[in-house]
């Protein structure tokens, strides 16, 4: 994603999370830079992960819940893209 807003967050024992987003996409950025694995808490972006419900890794298609944690293993960036749930269409008789 070449446009739309930034937002990012204090690097916290070297992970920095940040998102690029716009009305159509929102792609979240963590990059761990420290020699040991780090957890990415989700709910700890809620500002910006509010409303969605999965992230599908970009490079691997990998899917995680926005409701579990997930580890970033050292000197990793994961580049994910956020995605929210989706709506069944209902008849009603």
């Amino acid at each position: 994603m070449g446009h739309g807003a930034l937002m990012h967050y204090i690097p916290v024992q070297g992970k920095y999370v940040y998102f690029r987003y716009d009305q159509k996409q929102t792609i979240l950025c963590a990059l761990n830079n420290d020699t040991v694995p780090s957890v990415l808490r989700f709910a700890d972006y809620s500002e910006r992960t509010a409303g969605f419900e999965t992230a599908t890794d970009i490079m691997d298609g990998k899917q995680y819940r926005l409701n579990e944690d997930l580890a970033i293993p050292p000197r990793t960036i994961l580049i994910l893209e956020l995605k929210k749930p989706v709506l069944q269409n209902k008849v009603v008789h």
